[in-house]
This record gives C-alpha cells, structure tokens and sequence, in this order.
C-alpha cells in the first residue's frame, strides 16, 4: 500500500471496468512492462492505484488514437519525445482517416439506393439506354411512353415481340 492509508486500491478486474478494457488487455500491459501495478495483494493480486489509473488513461486514449504500444511507451516515458509532434501527426492522420470514411460513407449511400431502386440514371443516361421517345417525367409519373407499336413492356423496338420466352 502507499504511504497515504487511504490510497485506493483497485483490482485488476474493478480497473479494467473502469477504464472499459479487458483484464486480458490489463495483464498483457503489464507482462510488456507498459503499465503495472503499484502494489500486489498478500495473495498476489495486482492492485492498482489512481497514479496507475491515470497512466492507463492516457495509454487508453493513445490506444483511441491509433498509437501502438512502443510509441505510447516512449511518449510516457522518453523524457525527450515530442508529445505535440506525435500528437499533430496523429490527428492529421486521422482526418485523413475521416475523408476516406465520408467518401466510403457516400459510395455506400449510391450503393443502398441503387439497390433499392435500381441504377439511377439522369435523364440523358435514360434517353440513350431507353431510346429517344423516353419521357423521364412521365416514368415518373407512373405512365412512360412505349415505343411506338410495341405492345409490351418485353417487346422488341421493331414490335416483334421477344424470342425464347
């Protein structure tokens, strides 16, 4: 225990809850020397104070960032390592990150709605796959011109009706 009597002391299972990690993440931080315990139990449980929970913050929110365990290290404990530069290249990556997303998000937005309705064709796009007698406003409108003579939707242009059916 510490020297002031009422130091907290959390388990290794109460710690991790609070910082929303596993135990698993917890034991693995302290068998690669990034963060231990300050103390054990009598029975060898790991204890961790609000020192130790400070220093496991900070590795969380370098863990939120992308940052990988050597590098967390030495911003913690290399007296000589550039917190503000590491941090600026960090974000910088990740609004890099953020474009890449939002386009990603838009491509999925096409990819839902074409599903959903079928390709979407401006009207030009329309008149030249469907032929220059396409009216778009009556398609939409529930009542599209046919090509003259064709008496079904599967008919041919020419009004011959389709082969193989």
């Amino acid at each position: 225990m510490s020297d002031d009597a009422a130091e907290v002391e959390l388990t290794v299972g109460e710690a991790a809850a609070r910082l929303g990690v596993t135990v698993r993440t917890l034991h693995h931080w302290d068998e690669v020397g990034l963060a231990g315990p300050s103390s054990r139990s009598a029975t060898g449980y790991r204890l961790y104070t609000s020192a130790d929970l400070e220093r496991l913050r900070r590795i969380v929110v370098y863990r939120e960032l992308g940052l990988g365990l050597d590098a967390i290290r030495a911003l913690l404990d290399d007296p000589d390592s550039d917190v503000v530069a590491s941090l600026r290249a960090q974000r910088a990556d990740l609004r890099a990150r953020v474009e890449r997303l939002t386009a990603l998000d838009g491509d999925l937005a096409r990819m839902i709605d074409a599903h959903e309705r079928g390709p979407l064709l401006d009207p030009a796009q329309q008149a030249a796959l469907f032929g220059s007698e396409w009216d778009p406003r009556r398609r939409a409108a529930g009542t599209a011109r046919r090509p003259s003579g064709s008496s079904s939707p599967n008919a041919r242009r020419d009004g011959t009706p389709p082969s193989g059916r």
